[in-house]
């Protein structure tokens, strides 16, 4: 028989094989083994019992539930997610469960005020392990000076662990000695410090002569001398959690909580799928967006999100109850794990569904503070009637709506929108009563999706009755009888972002420069001209940028904002220019990753934000109706609170779309929650077993790995009492693990690359063309770069790279490293007023630094707007399609004047925290008359009738800005008494 009979043989045998088993993937999958000529192929019953005894082992389980709303779906189980990450030697070693005060320094989420003072005491760190005894928060300790105390909140401070503490005061009542709280006045006690726990209170010689530890009568209050009771524990049993550890240790595990909608279809028919997604945020920033730990717990195209959160919360509740029992693969041994929500990580119109807030087109519209919106002006509450045509603001009314814009509010708080909503559902209970409730909502900006389906319920319960209300009382109060306990919003059961430059970017390109084609492609040539070395940018796409300026993606948006003082000079009004210069300067400070003086940074934080919001005022007041220019009032705090921007960023999580995006269109769209779920729970196992982690084998395993029962889940339930019995712990073997033992597909897929062995060189010293820093930047000879001089205190060094010498062979870290770098060091000059920016100049004095000296690249332009840098028609630069030269030409800029003249770009994102020192400091600007002198233009430029030019067209002249000036100096003398409006 000849190989091309052998060949049409197997491919008629594989079509009748694949017919009679429908094609599925682990048959094609084995099919293609076979047909390969690999020996000892599995068959497919083989392969699932296979992969139901992992699952038993180390798989993660999808619970079914039943939604309030009347939805089925599915959650993959939080405890046993947590189990493989305890399990976990890639993740376990890098989780961070204790909060961190280091009084400056604000890098991780672990450091922020949410974590170190806002959690719960018990899910923040219940205990920490000192001494060899385990000291609780909540029950007395005695000190080496003989003080007893009661720990309620710890963490590390200098590099050892600190706690909280309130005072306690031995006392005599009715001939029994106990102990007395003095009205929780707290102090700091050092690790160092502590001598004796609870537990071991009645049997350490140092105790003795004082009470026992558990007679603790209450709280003394200061101003009357009567006793409140001790309600925080037992006094006879001690921290709830003591109990239920029995002796092991205890960790608390806050979590970033996201959700957000994607389409589950790849045509543009939107399929809309809510998904919730998590991330530990004990974890180091470097890792928390990684998409290998980011965890998938469920989706539906059917049910609302606060639906399935209902579901979640139910397993956090019980876990909360119980704990999580899971091995540690640091301590070898089992602990018992606290899961908690850090934080809810949503766009902007889920966060408004999650907070229960009516959305940002309401009159409050803001979901963090009870700001007004466009009719704060107006003597009523109630807006203006459609059908008549709502009055223009006057000056100063405008000046009055923006003034109170730009301030943050009365902050909402929990206890008050509970009880806003149980208030609504007290009226939904007696009929009529449903335009009172629409009339609440609209007055507190409180709307509860979740609660709005069963007061829709009642409402219909009535509607279609003939009758007395009596009748119709009746009928509502047997359809309430049959609602669920919790109809509020579950995001109260949990303990527990930028526009900007899109919108700027838009007004830039339609409105300011319009129709003008000289000046959009005089744009489009700059962008495509400007030296974006430094950035992490290849090259911009300035016709793409200009073209399509609506349907531009984050990160043509970042991209934009590090570049547009340079390239938008003379082509819009002095004013918007000035937008963009403060936005630019902005951005770095708001995406700052790492901040090493939290309270100078934050300082300067919120003199950028007003810098801006005085800019935007000053260019027109109209930008003031979007929601986002008042929530950037909020960024400070939430940075205060929760640590950098970038630990919340929801880019991460928006990428992980694709993944779930995949995972709907490869299934049968029969049971989409099941099978998404199903289906990320067996990627969590093969990513489990591939990364080295720990398999728990008990004593009944080994008997039931070739069983045919098709329910295999975990033996062990990891909310039990308590812990599992004795185990075997394994990993897996040799050969699955020699997969990712280098980098290679299956190594890209899980996140898990390592840098690979590169090429040695030879022969003495060469000299490179590029090189890679240590923070990943890639430099090549002319590039500029910051280097640290060695004190801290002082601004780092700017210099432009000459030569980049290497010798032979040296590979270090498995990473090839240049020995010597050549630089041409330039001065700081004053500011370039232009851009707000330092000037730089090369001054030839020439230094040897070693790569290890090197913070990072840095960006510089030319100062085109000084020297009036044009493009000629001799300057143009061909076009390479297909990696092939053409014909074709572009404009470019050409450079005039001194090349030299150089300016520092501080809008650079990337490393921002190196530019600090740089940075050109911001002078505070009057708000108010920022208003004041924006009001007056719009006003202006909407009574004005000269040639009948449109209010748009009159702005964006960029030509006739001193004009401009004159007549908005008219208005403001002809406004003065607006000065006095607050």
């Amino acid at each position: 028989m000849t190989s091309q009979m052998i060949r049409e043989l197997k491919y008629q045998k594989m079509k009748k094989f694949l017919r009679g088993r429908h094609g599925t993937m682990i048959d094609i999958l084995l099919w293609l083994l076979w047909v390969n000529n690999v020996v000892d192929v599995p068959s497919v019953k083989s392969v699932k019992l296979i992969k139901d005894t992992i699952q038993r082992l180390c798989g993660i389980r999808s619970i079914p539930y039943e939604g309030a709303l009347g939805h089925r779906y599915y959650v993959n189980s939080l405890p046993d997610i947590i189990q493989q990450e305890m399990m976990n030697p890639r993740v376990r070693p890098l989780l961070h469960f204790y909060p961190e005060d280091t009084g400056v320094e604000l890098n991780e989420a672990r450091q922020a005020k949410c974590w170190l003072e806002e959690l719960d005491p018990e899910l923040l760190t219940p205990v920490v392990r000192l001494h060899n005894q385990d000291f609780f928060v909540f029950e007395p300790a005695l000190l080496l000076s003989g003080q007893a105390c009661i720990p309620f909140q710890w963490f590390i401070c200098g590099g050892k662990m600190c706690t909280k503490a309130w005072s306690l005061q031995p006392v005599t009542r009715e001939l029994d000695c106990g102990w007395v709280v003095e009205d929780f006045h707290s102090f700091e006690v050092s690790e160092d410090d502590l001598l004796v726990s609870f537990r071991n209170w009645d049997s350490s010689e140092a105790t003795s002569g004082l009470p026992r530890a558990y007679s603790i009568y209450g709280v003394e209050h200061e101003l009357n001398g009567k006793l409140q009771p001790w309600t925080l524990t037992n006094p006879s049993e001690g921290n709830q959690w003591c109990v239920r550890a029995s002796g092991a240790r205890v960790y608390a595990m806050p979590l970033w909580l996201y959700c957000d909608d994607t389409s589950g279809n790849l045509s543009k028919k939107w399929n809309k799928h809510n998904s919730f997604l998590f991330t530990a945020a004990g974890l180091p920033r470097a890792e928390v967006h990684q998409e290998y730990n980011v965890h998938f717990l469920c989706t539906l195209n059917l049910a609302p999100p606060l639906e399935m959160l209902d579901g979640i919360v139910d397993q956090l509740e019980e876990s909360w109850k119980q704990g999580i029992w899971a091995w540690d693969c640091v301590h070898e041994e089992y602990v018992l794990v606290i899961p908690s929500i850090l934080a809810l990580l949503v766009d902007n119109p889920m966060q408004s569904e999650m907070a229960c807030h009516i959305g940002s087109m309401g009159k409050y519209f803001c979901r963090i503070c009870k700001v007004k919106g466009h009719d704060a002006t107006y003597t009523t509450d109630a807006p203006p009637k459609s059908t008549r045509k709502r009055a223009k603001e006057t000056m100063e009314e405008m000046a009055t709506r923006v003034k109170q814009f730009v301030k943050i509010g009365e902050p909402r708080h929990k206890d008050e929108t509970i009880a806003e909503l149980k208030s609504m559902f007290i009226h939904a209970s007696t009929v009529r009563n449903q335009t009172q409730i629409k009339q609440r909502k609209t007055s507190t900006g409180i709307k509860d999706t979740f609660l709005d389906s069963f007061l829709n319920r009642l409402a219909e319960s009535y509607c279609k009755i003939r009758g007395g209300n009596k009748a119709k009382q009746e009928a509502l109060d047997r359809v309430k009888e049959t609602l669920p306990e919790n109809v509020i919003s579950p995001v109260w059961r949990i303990k527990v972002l930028l526009g900007f430059v899109k919108y700027l970017w838009r007004d830039v390109v339609s409105v300011r420069i319009g129709k003008d084609k000289l000046k959009r492609e005089l744009l489009e040539t700059r962008l495509s001209s400007v030296d974006v070395s430094g950035l992490g940018l290849s090259h911009l796409a300035g016709h793409t940028l200009v073209q399509y300026a609506g349907s531009l993606v984050g990160r043509d948006f970042r991209a934009i904002a590090q570049v547009a003082p340079f390239v938008l000079h003379d082509l819009v009004p002095t004013e918007c220019y000035d937008t963009w210069v403060a936005l630019s300067n902005l951005i770095p400070l708001i995406w700052q990753p790492e901040i090493e003086n939290s309270m100078e940074h934050l300082r300067n934080l919120t003199t950028s934000i007003n810098n801006f919001l005085a800019c935007t005022a000053r260019s027109t007041p109209r930008w003031f109706n979007k929601p986002k220019f008042h929530v950037l009032l909020h960024v400070v705090d939430h940075i205060r609170r929760f640590g950098p921007a970038a630990l919340f960023a929801t880019e991460a999580f928006e990428s992980f779309n694709a993944v779930i995006r995949a995972k709907s269109i490869h299934s049968n769209h029969r049971t989409p929650s099941r099978d998404i779920a199903h289906s990320f729970a067996h990627g969590s196992r093969i990513c489990h077993i591939l990364s080295g982690a720990r398999i728990l084998m008990h004593d009944n395993d080994t008997n039931d790995i070739h069983s045919d029962s098709p329910e295999l889940i975990q033996a062990s339930n990891p909310s039990s009492d308590k812990p599992p019995d004795a185990i075997n712990v394994k990993v897996v073997g040799k050969g699955p693990l020699s997969l990712v033992q280098q980098p290679n597909i299956i190594t890209d897929y899980l996140g898990l690359d390592t840098h690979a062995d590169t090429k040695k060189y030879g022969h003495n010293f060469r000299t490179c063309k590029s090189m890679v820093l240590f923070n990943g930047d890639v430099c090549k000879i002319g590039d500029w770069v910051l280097i640290a001089d060695g004190t801290a205190e002082q601004s780092p060094i700017v210099a432009c790279i000459r030569e980049i010498i290497q010798r032979q062979g040296l590979d270090a870290d498995n990473l090839l490293r240049p020995d010597a770098i050549l630089l041409e060091r330039g001065s700081v000059g004053e500011p370039a007023a232009s851009y707000s920016m330092p000037a730089v100049r090369a001054h030839g004095g020439f230094l040897l630094y070693p790569v290890e000296q090197i913070l990072c690249a840095a960006n510089l332009q030319h100062q085109c707007r000084v020297h009036k840098c044009t493009s000629l028609a001799s300057d143009v630069e061909f076009v390479y399609e297909e990696q092939a030269k053409t014909s074709k030409a572009k404009a470019v800029i050409h450079h005039i004047g001194d090349p030299d003249d150089l300016v520092l770009n501080t809008a650079r994102m990337q490393d921002a925290k190196h530019m600090q020192g740089l940075r050109v400091p911001i002078q505070p600007q009057d708000m108010n008359l920022a208003i004041l002198e924006g009001a007056a233009r719009e006003i202006w430029t909407r009574n004005d009738t000269t040639g009948g030019a449109s209010t748009t067209s009159i702005i964006a002249a960029a030509h006739g800005p001193r004009a401009q000036g004159r007549q908005v100096n008219r208005s403001l003398q002809q406004h003065q008494s607006v000065l006095q409006v607050q």
